[in-house]
């Protein structure tokens, strides 16, 4: 069991659980798991590709997030808390319209392995309905919180058609709310084919995604969706780098 620290209630730490431009372009990006998109616009195998992914949200972030990837032309995965959702359909339907990738990130954002599988299946069908009924889109995707996956997730995911997405890159932007040390980390730890963890939640991080993209775009890294990315994807099966 890895050990990772994340907010509890969206702000608290809980214990642990279970200057070359870029090549080649990437607008519009892909709307990916978030539905309706072709697969394989760029080809993984031949470019530095990475992913980034932003949970927790929406909140009131989103749309600035929203607007600094519009600027920079880059495609992200918004792992999405069902329960909010509601209160931000302007952002859920912008994010499918400028082609960025919706997942399911829970209703409740609970602790899945204190969940019965009923109960791990409603919090999945509730948000999938949710962005459904919100974008028009079927996500393919789901992070469980605090990245929490044993049998049961794998078989819950499984039985919904969602793929489990992980992260090979964590910058704990929710524990040092410090842009410079989140872009630091971030840049340090890169590699062809990893998924970067972040959330957007906190102005700190919104600050930090521009000079990421940017300085990890100087390297040659081009920022791809999760589609791009992973491929074909197997329901139930755990992905946490290309």
């Amino acid at each position: 069991m890895r050990t990772h620290l994340v907010p509890n209630g969206f702000d608290q730490p809980t214990p642990p659980a279970d200057a070359a431009p870029q090549p080649p372009s990437t607008n519009p990006p892909s709307a990916g798991g978030g539905g309706g998109s072709s697969r394989g616009s760029v080809d993984c195998r031949r470019h530095k590709c990475i992913a980034l992914t932003l949970d927790d949200g929406p909140s009131p972030q989103t749309h600035l997030i929203l607007d600094e990837l519009a600027t920079l032309k880059a495609p992200a995965t918004f792992f999405v808390v069902g329960r909010q959702t509601a209160h931000y359909a302007k952002e859920l339907r912008r994010m499918v319209a400028d082609g960025h990738t919706i997942g399911n990130h829970s209703w409740s954002h609970p602790w899945f392995w204190k969940l019965s599988p009923s109960a791990m299946r409603t919090e999945l069908d509730k948000t999938d309905a949710e962005i459904r009924k919100l974008t028009g889109v079927e996500p393919h995707y789901l992070r469980p919180p605090y990245g929490n996956v044993n049998g049961a997730v794998r078989k819950a995911a499984k039985s919904r058609g969602l793929a489990i997405v992980d992260w090979s890159i964590d910058p704990q932007d929710w524990k040092d709310r410090n842009t410079k040390v989140v872009v630091k980390r971030v840049v340090a730890a890169a590699r062809p084919g990893a998924i970067i963890l972040s959330h957007d939640l906190y102005p700190t991080t919104r600050k930090a995604i521009g000079p990421i993209i940017t300085q990890l775009r100087a390297k040659g890294y081009v920022f791809v969706s999760l589609d791009d990315l992973l491929g074909h994807t197997r329901p139930g099966k755990l992905y946490r780098q290309r």
